[in-house]
């Protein structure tokens, strides 16, 4: 095992996972950094959904929301809308880190907000009305207001991060700009090879119709599902999930407002279709589709036919983008490292592509810092396996999406929940399918395996137990169970629930409209 000095890093593909790892790296002031950015590999321009970790790496890498917001087309999310999953309700999980789940903390442990529910017999429509972000969501309010931007979730002892809706066009263009900013080494071009030294370490990229090869230290595959390094160099098995998670294909379609007023609304809307989803996401300019299915179902023209319909858009062009399902074996080889599509991808529901990219990335700084810029094959299977526990947590979270919905009227719909439930899932399905968990007993299961390491701490799972809580309990779940809560907690539950709709009621009048708060904000800069 050899030990890398690293101060060359070589990033291979653009995109927002190749900009998102150079303007990383390129803020700790110690690196060379080249991005190789291959011209044969179009971006669609899709909008796209993200999760409070990405707003967080922008802003550990120094850049302000006031700063990327307007120059991303971005939009605030709330949550997800999850509309026909269950045909008896429409509810929200939330983007705001559960924020609404605690209830009190006592010497006897945490109880949560699920607690409250179901010592009061809420059932999921009550829980929905009651539930906050679902209340904001539903009145297209901004979840921030004034100049300042002050937050709804006041009280905390710091804001939880926004996650957003933006135009990853705009997303690129923003990184990109950023980097050459940074000094940043772009190349236009395409890798085609790599000669590796007797050990089987990269030594340099050969590049397609280009006379000088591209040497470094470390090496990150950025090239989406081509998987430059990955595939095409070392042969890197790919473990698909596509007998659990059988979605292949998308179609995407944007549209233009004609009120924005009322369809720039602050979550991604989920939308249950015949063979899969479709996503509804706003970004400044315009609304995002996109049809998740898979195509044993249906074939991609009456996919492109349901979604139009549905929809009602017939003249915007569709883009059409089969994907694989799954995550490489491992996601770091001698001296290259995965990150985005290279490293795994499961489907777009929940949104969390650009988390694994920001975890993946994260934990690739955090390891160079402690380490002094050190680099090698243990610490690189210690960080890939910290990626395979986040892959694994997700894989479960949207597994019981499709599991636990009680619709059940197509084809897909039905098989989907008669699949055999995979080994890795079945410990939480079995702790969580007749009970809520409490954040303790929910965290702990998350990170029990996870191997010890002096550098890099384990990350935190990417949802919460509320999150779990907020899905099957908007799936109908849970409806019946009574618990053993004393007279006392009950009364102490109406009241917290009470304090938090009263004070609902005063956001509600108070908050402004989505869109209107933005465009005033970005038409001041």
């Amino acid at each position: 095992m050899r030990d890398i000095k690293v101060k060359d890093i070589i990033i291979v593909g653009g995109g927002t996972s190749g900009w998102m790892a150079a303007i990383f790296l390129l803020k700790r002031e110690v690196y060379n950094v080249t991005v190789i950015e291959s011209k044969k590999i179009p971006t669609i321009g899709v909008g796209e959904s993200t999760q409070p970790a990405v707003s967080s790496f922008l802003d550990f890498t120094g850049y302000q929301q006031t700063e990327w917001m307007p120059r991303c087309k971005a939009t605030y999310k709330t949550g997800v809308m999850f509309d026909g999953w269950n045909p008896d309700n429409q509810f929200l999980v939330d983007s705001e880190s559960a924020a609404f789940s605690i209830l009190d903390t006592t010497e006897y442990g945490s109880y949560g907000t699920h607690d409250a529910a179901i010592a009061t017999g809420m059932t999921a429509k009550d829980w929905s009305n009651w539930f906050p972000s679902y209340r904001l969501a539903m009145s297209n309010l901004s979840p921030k207001m004034g100049k300042e931007r002050l937050n709804y979730l006041n009280g905390h002892t710091a804001a939880p991060p926004n996650a957003v809706q933006w135009d990853n066009v705009a997303v690129i263009d923003f990184l990109k700009q950023e980097c050459i900013k940074l000094g940043v080494t772009h190349i236009v071009g395409s890798v085609v090879d790599a000669n590796l030294d007797k050990e089987g370490y990269v030594k340099e990229l050969i590049l397609e119709d280009q006379i000088e090869n591209i040497s470094g230290d470390l090496y990150i595959d950025c090239s989406g599902f081509n998987s430059v390094l990955f595939d095409l160099i070392y042969q890197c098995p790919w473990h698909s999930v596509q007998e659990f998670l059988p979605t292949n294909n998308a179609i995407a379609i944007r549209k233009k407002y004609t009120n924005p007023q009322q369809e720039c609304h602050p979550y991604t809307k989920s939308t249950a279709m015949n063979s899969g989803w479709m996503w509804t996401i706003p970004t400044y300019d315009d609304l995002a589709y996109g049809y998740v299915y898979c195509d044993k179902y249906i074939d991609k023209d009456d996919a492109e036919k349901e979604i139009r319909t549905k929809i009602n858009e017939w003249d915007s062009p569709a883009f059409h983008v089969p994907f694989q399902a799954g995550t490489r074996e491992t996601i770091s080889v001698k001296n290259v490292y995965a990150v985005g599509l290279s490293a795994g991808f499961l489907e777009p529901l929940e949104a969390t592509n650009l988390a694994f990219t920001a975890i993946t990335i994260g934990n690739l700084g955090k390891l160079l810092y402690e380490t002094q810029n050190m680099y090698n094959e243990s610490m690189g299977s210690h960080i890939s396996r910290m990626f395979s526990m986040a892959v694994d947590e997700i894989a479960s979270f949207i597994y019981m999406h499709y599991r636990m919905a009680p619709k059940n009227d197509t084809q897909f719909w039905k098989e989907i929940k008669e699949r055999p439930i995979p080994d890795k899932i079945l410990p939480m399905y079995n702790a969580i399918k007749d009970a809520p968990l409490s954040q303790k007993i929910f965290h702990d299961m998350m990170v029990k395996d996870m191997p010890g390491f002096r550098f890099v701490e384990p990350n935190a799972p990417i949802f919460a137990a509320g999150h779990w809580w907020q899905l099957m309990k908007g799936f109908g779940h849970y409806e019946h169970l009574k618990g053993q809560y004393s007279d006392d907690f009950i009364k102490y539950s109406k009241m917290v629930l009470d304090v938090h709709s009263s004070r609902m009621d005063g956001v509600l009048k108070t908050f402004p409209n989505h869109y209107d708060f933005l465009t005033e904000w970005y038409e001041s800069i």
